[in-house]
């Protein structure tokens, strides 16, 4: 199974704090406390777990258009693996290194746990995510992959950056609405400078594939 990277806020950035030291205490909009009730009770959010499922549970499929223009058709399937729902209060958190960048309002959201599947028809991706899905609305629902490349199932190899001696990371974001399913595919290299817990990270990123609507 795949490693979720889910941020509390459901419009973050899954790798917004991927960058200056090794270690970093994570920011953006977190969750500071939770409740749990039964997906079909309608929570304070004016929405049940089952409201939001409805766009995501079963198979979807899209055009999946690398980064080169070329295209295969993408299927993802969601199964919910759990019979509750959390009710996430969320906050912003500052960095903590004096960057200034903003004081955003961060939503409260639900959030259902679920195995994803990540399918291209050309061979690249056949991979089998944890996530967690989250939404802030009953009609959009979001989520966040982060996997590292070397546990990647399908054949799908880096062209895009030098990868020598460095950590790939690959981040999936995708969204389910009215539309139907969209998102993207992008990509991270990472350079860590000494071996110390304090070491500086720069990284590259670089872009994969785009599917569905944007």
């Amino acid at each position: 199974m795949g490693l979720l990277a889910a941020l509390g806020c459901a419009s973050g950035d899954p790798h917004s704090n991927v960058g200056g030291q090794t270690g970093e205490e994570s920011f953006g909009c977190l969750t500071t406390s939770t409740e749990t009730l039964p997906l079909s009770e309608t929570t304070r959010l004016g929405f049940s777990g089952d409201d939001m499922l409805a766009l995501v549970q079963g198979e979807s499929t899209a055009t999946f258009t690398w980064s080169d223009s070329s295209q295969t058709l993408a299927t993802v399937s969601v199964t919910v693996t759990d019979s509750t729902v959390e009710i996430r209060d969320n906050e912003w958190k500052a960095p903590q290194d004096g960057r200034e960048i903003g004081t955003p309002d961060c939503e409260d959201t639900l959030a259902v746990e679920a195995e994803l599947t990540f399918v291209t028809d050309d061979g690249a991706f056949d991979e089998s995510f944890d996530v967690v899905l989250v939404s802030e609305t009953q009609d959009r629902v979001q989520v966040y992959v982060a996997y590292e490349v070397t546990d990647i199932e399908g054949n799908y190899e880096v062209t895009e950056v030098n990868t020598t001696e460095r950590r790939v990371r690959l981040f999936w974001t995708l969204t389910f609405d009215a539309q139907g399913l969209s998102g993207s595919i992008d990509g991270q290299a990472e350079d860590v400078a000494g071996n110390s817990p304090d070491g500086t990270v720069s990284a590259e990123g670089f872009d994969i594939g785009m599917f569905g609507e944007e």
